[in-house]
């Protein structure tokens, strides 16, 4: 047995591993860097369209990140493949929460920058930070337990919305605007894992927010 060999090898592994650990964690701030740009836009302080190009930062940069240390695209969910049966099931499942989104709702009608524009490229943005940046990160923190990474990428998700919070919401109201979001990341995020690409979720999330542009909430 060549021992040398056997410790380079691991050694490698080591590396490896390391760069990868990095690379999630400096994922991990980029949460923290798209949540206050977030914040910053319901607060109003940012014009709509530089909000949609900030946003577009944290999961490209992301991304790069994770791919610079060694993961794959197809490990960060950047790839076409088929919808499964279960796939499709908990999609379809989660259409009813819609519902709950629209019910104080106002409804303000047509307006082309936001239907065909902004919130598709908002819905673009989160699937690449969410689903294709902080679920492989945190997937790399607990590959024996993806059920687990998959529910702390739900809360980071809803907690995300931080909307009603910072424009003085209850914290009753803010806390079931952030459940039905963290809901839709739940699905989302075991449809992408279990299927092994963003694509279903990212039309499905770019369906939803091109309903949302139809309507205002809050006033």
């Amino acid at each position: 047995m060549n021992t040398t060999h056997t410790v380079a090898t691991v050694t490698r592994e080591d590396r490896s591993r390391s760069r990868l650990v990095l690379a999630s964690l400096a994922v991990l701030i980029l949460w923290i860097v798209f949540t206050v740009i977030e914040a910053l836009a319901q607060l109003g302080r940012l014009d709509p369209i530089l909000v949609s190009i900030l946003e577009f930062i944290p999961g490209l940069f992301g991304i790069g990140l994770l791919l610079a240390a060694g993961l794959t695209t197809e490990s960060c969910f950047l790839r076409f493949a088929p919808l499964s049966r279960q796939g499709l099931a908990v999609l379809f499942l989660m259409t009813p929460l819609i519902i709950p989104i629209l019910l104080p709702a106002t409804w303000i009608g047509w307006y082309p920058v936001n239907a065909l524009l902004l919130y598709p490229l908002s819905a673009i943005s989160q699937e690449l930070f969410f689903r294709c940046a902080l679920l492989p990160a945190l997937l790399i923190f607990f590959p024996q337990r993806p059920l687990l990474a998959i529910g702390l990428h739900t809360i980071l998700f809803g907690l995300w919305h931080t909307g009603p919070l910072v424009t003085g919401a209850p914290l009753w109201g803010a806390v079931v605007v952030m459940l039905i979001p963290a809901l839709f990341g739940q699905g989302w995020g075991w449809q992408t894992w279990r299927d092994r690409t963003v694509v279903w979720a990212m039309i499905y999330h770019i369906i939803l927010l091109f309903i949302n542009s139809f309507y205002t909430w809050g006033g």
